[in-house]
């Protein structure tokens, strides 16, 4: 079985998360300034480094698990617990700073967070058209 579709999805939706995030920032600094947009900025880039490192991480831990009985168990990348762990830390670090500091609105910055949410239903919604003309095509 090949991965290819799984892996042109994982694609569009970091692209789409990307254009989420990038998007909502422009239409939130023309709508409601320019310190809205950078919270949403923000947002949208944790957002996709969010995205990015899960994907990394899960793709990694996958390929780790199948192993073939008689060979010997591959080492996990120190770089995976980084990741995983540092997702969080970088997370924690950017709500603390936004709350004891509040320079952008945090409204704004949650709004961001949403991106990768946006491209993944995205996606879906283009996997079940793309699979309703397959239906009808057949």
């Amino acid at each position: 079985m090949t991965d290819a579709p799984y892996h042109d999805a994982e694609q569009r939706i970091e692209y789409l998360t990307l254009a989420f995030g990038i998007g909502g920032a422009l239409v939130a600094v023309v709508l409601r300034g320019w310190r809205f947009g950078l919270g949403m900025a923000i947002g949208g880039a944790l957002s996709w480094l969010n995205y990015r490192w899960l994907k990394g991480g899960i793709v990694t831990l996958a390929r780790l698990s199948d192993v073939k009985p008689g060979e010997p168990a591959p080492r996990t990348p120190p770089g995976i617990y980084l990741k995983f762990l540092g997702r969080f830390v970088l997370l924690l670090a950017v709500v603390y700073v936004i709350l004891s500091r509040p320079f952008v609105p945090v409204a704004s910055v949650l709004f961001g967070l949403f991106a990768a949410v946006a491209g993944v239903l995205s996606e879906m919604v283009y996997q079940l058209l793309r699979g309703s003309r397959a239906a009808d095509g057949a």
